[in-house]
């Protein structure tokens, strides 16, 4: 279909295909394997080396600003009793001197300053991981998990035994509200000067770095957000309930390690955009390749007789995504 505003070609810069191949995706698998459930995400968002090169190099204009954008989120989360509630102590004890009244509670407060500090590092996070290493996505489900007050990932340091409980309605406006700030960073000196400003003019007004690289930066943005967006959904929404207790998932999903790599440990998960991190005895996956490389799921036979889904990379395997891998 023709651009409405040029009146020349598409919309948009790839060519629709009036038939185009299709993937295949076990459904089930979607609900009990996260290796299949990014498999998808990164295939179906086209979330692929590039977008991955893209948010590394961004990393040199946004990281110096995470200071300046990690006050300004805090600020707004201040702004709602319902939010800002969340950063109270929870029943069950806490260890430190904490503020135990929303109307006392400051962002000068010791609590404060410690969620400040995780979520600058998750922030530091989206732009400079590798997402190569599966390790990164198992990082993302944990932080979306750690909100939910799971038993096993416990908040003692800051908000209590019982761990942390927050709403996904809360989480959602989060990542959006974040995500906004970050186009704001990004779009400048595009956008009019802002009456109160995020970052250093002369870095953000640098016109060196030309538009079409803006746009990739917040289209590669957009998309690992809402892959967030859905690591987070996944441990609230109760689409695919029925696969939970079936023998599949209760005997979890082991992951294949790459030959020669003897490592184990689950990603670091001790911080989160709304609170710390809990303890690392949570399920233990390794991955051996980018999530985003074409797959072709191989099945394992765990020692319950349940079949489980090994990360088994083949290039051209998925007809919606680009193979790539910058690792052996």
């Amino acid at each position: 279909m023709p651009c409405p505003i040029t009146g020349h070609g598409s919309s948009f810069p790839e060519d629709a295909l009036l038939n185009p191949p299709m993937a295949y995706f076990d459904r089930e698998a979607l609900y009990t394997s996260l290796p299949d459930r990014v498999s998808y995400l990164t295939s179906f968002l086209q979330f692929n080396e590039s977008d991955a090169d893209t948010l590394n190099e961004a990393a040199l204009i946004l990281e110096p600003h995470i200071p300046d954008l990690v006050d300004h989120v805090y600020e707004h989360l201040f702004k709602f009793n319902v939010t800002k509630e969340v950063f109270l102590p929870r029943a069950g004890g806490h260890e430190g001197p904490m503020v135990a009244d929303i109307s006392h509670l400051t962002l000068e407060a010791e609590q404060i300053k410690e969620r400040k500090r995780f979520f600058s590092i998750y922030v530091k996070r989206l732009i400079t991981s590798d997402y190569n290493d599966f390790k990164t996505w198992e990082y993302y489900d944990k932080v979306g998990k750690m909100h939910t007050g799971d038993a096993g990932l416990k908040h003692r340091k800051l908000v209590g035994k019982d761990g942390l409980r927050v709403d996904h309605i809360h989480l959602s406006g989060l990542l959006g509200w974040t995500m906004d700030r970050l186009i704001v960073i990004v779009s400048l000196p595009f956008y009019s000067p802002l009456t109160h400003s995020l970052m250093n003019p002369q870095i953000l007004r640098d016109e060196t770095i030309p538009l079409i690289k803006r746009e990739t930066i917040i289209r590669s943005l957009h998309k690992v957000m809402w892959i967030q967006q859905d690591l987070f959904s996944r441990h609230y929404v109760r689409d695919g309930e029925e696969y939970q207790k079936a023998p599949r998932a209760m005997a979890g999903s082991r992951i294949r390690q790459k030959p020669g790599n003897s490592s184990t440990s689950s990603p670091e998960a001790s911080i989160a955009p709304m609170g710390p991190g809990g303890d690392n005895s949570s399920d233990r996956r390794v991955g051996a390749t980018s999530p985003t490389q074409s797959s072709a799921a191989s099945v394992l036979t765990s020692a319950t007789g349940a079949d489980s889904v090994a990360w088994n990379p083949q290039a051209g395997a998925n007809t919606l995504s680009e193979g790539w891998g910058r690792g052996p």
